[in-house]
């Protein structure tokens, strides 16, 4: 995935962290950089 893929053209308050363009998640990480290093670090276990 491209790291400076933003989700501006349907960005949603339901959907991400105000004013962000992080999506929400059960981890709730709203830093984009650090929750990519965490799921690629959880997809590799």
């Amino acid at each position: 995935m491209n790291e400076n893929c933003q989700y501006d053209y349907e960005w949603d308050s339901s959907y991400c962290y105000p004013s962000s363009f992080t999506l929400k998640n059960k981890l709730n990480i709203t830093d984009a950089k650090q929750l990519n290093e965490v799921e690629r670090k959880m997809t590799a276990l």
